[in-house]
């Protein structure tokens, strides 16, 4: 007699998942629409490793129960009584199961321990007992059914020992329970039981998912096209999502199929589509009827059918599913204005305390979706949500205050609210919380502080503080000066598509930092941010047009490629811009269009635009010569500690140029320039000495 018959109890493991899985979205209560679909394998692949698994746990003691005939006879007949043996004529009888089970179980037998807990777990009337106390018996020896059911009876009951629970399905996961990996990633998506942390829920899925669970690969696949934890990537969430429906996973058929349709990661398929949306809708998917409404709306793979839309929408909406609701809101069936009317479905339900409401409301005013745009009310909405925890909605309740949008602006209060979404995990909160630190902006500046709020995002994958940690290191802020250290933590956020990393990368290739200088490996990564619009990285590419670095010099390719920033507003594009006018490079000489361009980059309070004014007034170029305004616009500049500048203000009082002759501040200037290395103020300063 095979022990495995024994254990092919996979009521537990099903049961268990759907209750944790209940727990985390929310809806304790409720028990799975549809049974569990796993890939089918071989019985005795199962058998062997439920077996396995069992043995493994056991001590010599326990081993003897399994070698007494009657102590298995006993075992059997408990779980005839449980669940029912149509073969033998044998009806369920729980008095009978206890009774069967009762003394294995005093004896310390844990697998008797565990069918104890389920005997008084589905009739309480039968002894005042509590089923969690005999589970809890059975893990208690390393029973991987014991460990199981107290997890799902332990939770059930409201218990809250959150690192005991933690602590076990750990466990269940180390003894190879497949399952026990998808609710640890669970858990650490949801800060459930310990801190959000969408890195390790990522590496969890991840392993869960490789074991063929289809929950684990469906989650795998939702990380990937939300762009929450890594780089979006359309190809690996519809390759996870087809595994999940390929095994029955409802909601990951509705979705393959939506992707399908929306040429999302694979090609536009309707009929395709269509087939896997009916396969969801045949287990009564919710997202299934939903997307099959969207198929009758928009007519994709089906004549356009809008009551047939609204038919299917309704199924879904009518059942609580919210993204049909605001589907069949946008649809404005009662009223004519579709924005409206998902503006006042939101509204109602943020007025209702629903947090994301809320929070979405919130965002709809800070950007001017459907309405005007307004901070004050933004800022109402997402306190209400903060309120209640939600990270994201205390992160923007940060940046209002740290911008003084809707608000006074306030570094300290910022700080303040950013830490709050920080602690619960949130990479950009705790990004921006090094940034103050960094500045020294509502904290006293602390680059070791800095650097620890970093490192807690950029390893949730968080692309900015990546790079921002590389900056660090490039700079020597707090850390000593390394700029393989600042390459290395640059190419992180430069492969996820980054555009900031990326052109730091091409700048430490250009100026040979940490690396041996190539200008072609430069401009390959200056292309790579350039092409997703990055107007520095569209400067730095001119730049090595107009100097012929690494390229035959081209100034009429540095002259498009310092447009397509300058359109941008960058203003070092903007100057270089004036430059070529100015001398008449690549371009006509055209003073009045090289002022023009420095004005749009010098209104911006770009230091080398200022100074180019004033060297324009102080020669007469295209202006009036005028002196006093050369040295008004030399000042703006020199005050950014701008060293040309300082010079020529030094050359000023020097000479007696629209001011006073005055030698001594000419010579606070020229030391002021000659500190930074510029030879001309050095040279001005030997000539005055020599005097």
């Amino acid at each position: 007699m095979r022990i495995s018959t024994l254990l092919s109890l996979r009521t537990f493991r099903l049961t268990t998942l759907g209750l944790v899985t209940s727990l985390v979205w929310g809806c304790a209560n409720t028990p799975p629409a549809t049974p569990l679909v796993y890939k089918s394998e071989p019985v005795n692949t199962t058998s062997q490793r439920e077996e396995a698994l069992f043995f493994n746990n056991l001590t010599p003691e326990q081993i003897k129960f399994y070698m007494d005939p009657e102590h298995i006879d006993a075992l059997h007949t408990c779980i005839d009584y449980i669940w029912g043996n149509e073969a033998d004529g044998i009806q369920v009888n729980l008095n009978k199961a206890y009774k069967a089970c009762e003394k294995p179980a005093h004896l310390g037998d844990p697998l008797a321990q565990v069918l104890m807990g389920v005997v008084i777990e589905n009739d309480l009337d039968i002894r005042n007992e509590d089923a969690t106390v005999w589970f809890e018996r059975a893990a208690s020896q390393g029973n991987i059914l014991g460990k199981r059911m107290w997890l799902k009876s332990y939770i059930t009951n409201g218990g809250n020992n959150k690192e005991k629970v933690f602590q076990t399905v750990e466990e269940l996961g180390s003894a190879g329970e497949v399952d026990a990996n998808y609710i640890i990633g669970m858990f650490y998506e949801a800060g459930l039981y310990t801190e959000r942390n969408l890195e390790k829920a990522f590496e969890h899925y991840h392993r869960s998912a490789e074991n063929d669970n289809p929950e684990a690969q469906y989650a795998l696949a939702r990380l990937y096209r939300s762009n929450a934890y890594t780089k979006q990537d359309d190809v690996k969430a519809f390759h996870w999502t087809l595994l999940a429906a390929t095994q029955g996973l409802p909601d990951a058929q509705a979705m393959v199929g939506y992707m399908y349709q929306n040429a999302i990661g694979t090609e536009k398929d309707h009929k395709s589509g269509l087939t896997w949306i009916k396969k969801a809708i045949a287990q009564e998917s919710l997202a299934g009827y939903a997307h099959l409404g969207m198929a009758y709306l928009h007519g994709w793979g089906v004549p356009t059918n809008p009551n047939k839309a609204i038919h299917y929408l309704e199924m879904a909406a009518k059942q609580g599913y919210v993204p049909a609701k605001v589907i069949l809101k946008s649809m404005a069936l009662e009223t004519s204005d579709p924005s409206k009317s998902t503006f006042d479905y939101l509204e109602q339900e943020a007025e209702s305390g629903n947090f994301e409401a809320q929070y979405q409301l919130g965002l709809y005013f800070r950007e001017g979706t459907f309405v005007q745009q307004d901070n004050q009310q933004a800022f109402h909405w997402f306190l209400k949500a903060a309120k209640q925890g939600h990270a994201k909605a205390q992160t923007n309740i940060g940046y209002l205050f740290y911008n003084g949008l809707g608000v006074q602006q306030d570094y300290q209060l910022a700080h303040e609210w950013f830490l709050k979404a920080a602690k619960q995990g949130h990479a950009r909160a705790q990004t921006n919380i090094g940034y103050l630190y960094k500045e020294g902006l509502g904290v006293k500046r602390d680059y070791q502080l800095a650097l620890e709020w970093y490192l807690k995002a950029a390893e949730q994958g968080y692309v900015r503080a990546q790079n921002n940690i590389g900056y660090l290191y490039d700079k020597g802020l707090g850390v000593q000066q390394d700029y393989q250290l600042a390459r290395k933590w640059y190419l992180k956020a430069a492969k996820q598509g980054d555009t900031i990393a990326q052109t730091n990368i091409g700048y430490l290739h250009e100026e040979g930092l940490g690396v041996k200088s190539d200008y072609l490996l430069a401009l390959e990564w200056y292309l790579k941010a350039a092409e997703q619009g990055h107007a520095a990285a569209q400067t730095n590419i001119g730049y090595l047009y107009e100097e012929g670095l690494g390229v035959k010099r081209d100034y009429q390719l540095a002259l498009e490629w310092y447009l397509k920033a300058a359109e941008q507003g960058y203003a070092r594009a903007q100057t270089n811009i004036g430059y070529l006018y100015e001398v008449g490079t690549g371009v006509k000489r055209d003073y009045q269009l090289a002022l023009e361009w420095y004005l749009k980059a010098a209104k911006q309070g770009y230091a080398r635009a200022q100074n180019n004014i004033g060297y324009l007034y102080d020669k007469g170029l295209g202006v009036q010569q005028d002196y006093q305004l050369a040295r008004e616009w030399y000042l703006k500049a020199a005050k950014q500690g701008h060293a040309t500048a300082q010079t020529n203000i030094g050359y000023l009082y020097h000479n007696g140029l629209g001011v006073k002759r005055d030698e001594q501040l000419a010579l606070q200037w020229y030391q002021k320039a000659a500190e930074q290395g510029d030879s001309r103020a050095a040279k001005a300063i030997k000539a005055l000495n020599a005097q």
